[in-house]
């Protein structure tokens, strides 16, 4: 079977610079959330996965404020994965390995698990979302924390709705989302333009998501084994930015 090609593989080479035309990339943004939760609570061990890291953008910010902690990264990007490599050059090392979020297979059990920006809403069917809860659990110490946000049933279909752009002096982004009518699927249409020297290069890529309503994501959660501790609404950006608060869940193995 051939595997669909994967929009961040084109996304990989601008990426950060069109999370640094917002206020904060997003995986900032929502960073101290991820934080507060996961030091309140307690970890087993003093190690952190990111699924779906991107470029690891949230990986580095952990890395820098707790040097002490054991650091992996997967992501099935291996073009996004190359970014975060170059990051993450230095110490203390990070772990990075290219696998899909349903392929999960740490090297070894881990205390805290997240996944960060709406990743979750990028696995399209449920069984996938099934299989990912289930290699989560499988990754994890017992007693190990699982964390992620999503954009859900009450933000869905108001965020894919619309056109926004994100402009800078090397960089054109226009993003056009789309919502299904039965508001359970969604694609954001981009638009990329980056200047290479005195020339513009084009690109166009489709990101598509699907909508997770909390009863799903709450049944598949406990039939992988997980306890619910909580959910709550965040708003990682200011009001004016337009992005919608999103639940942040919070699940123990």
């Amino acid at each position: 079977m051939t595997r669909r090609a994967d929009p961040y593989d084109a996304f990989a080479r601008v990426y950060d610079a069109w999370q640094a035309g917002f206020s904060k990339p997003f995986s900032e943004a929502i960073f101290p959330f991820y934080e507060r939760e996961i030091l309140a609570r307690g970890a087993p061990d003093r190690s952190l996965a990111d699924l779906a890291c991107g470029t690891g953008i949230f990986l580095d910010r952990w890395r820098k404020r707790h040097p002490d902690w054991r650091l992996t990264g997967t992501d099935q990007s291996t073009a996004m994965l190359a970014v975060a490599r170059r990051r993450m050059r230095g110490t203390p090392p990070v772990r990075l390995l290219a696998q899909s979020l349903p392929e999960t297979a740490l090297p070894a059990p881990i205390g805290v698990l997240v996944c960060v920006f709406d990743s979750i809403n990028h696995i399209l069917r449920p069984a996938e979302l099934r299989r990912t809860f289930r290699a989560a659990h499988r990754a994890l110490l017992p007693g190990g924390l699982f964390l992620f946000d999503v954009t859900d049933e009450r933000s869905f279909p108001g965020f894919f709705r619309g056109t926004w752009t994100v402009e800078t002096e090397t960089l054109h982004v226009t993003a056009t989302a789309e919502c299904a009518r039965d508001r359970m699927a969604g694609v954001i249409h981009f638009t990329v333009f980056d200047r290479q020297g005195s020339l513009w290069r084009r690109n166009n890529f489709d990101v598509h998501e699907r909508n997770w309503p909390a009863a799903e994501l709450r049944a598949s959660l406990e039939a992988a084994g997980f306890t619910v501790l909580r959910t709550r609404r965040v708003q990682p950006y200011p009001p004016e930015e337009a992005d919608p608060p999103r639940p942040l869940w919070i699940a123990r193995r």
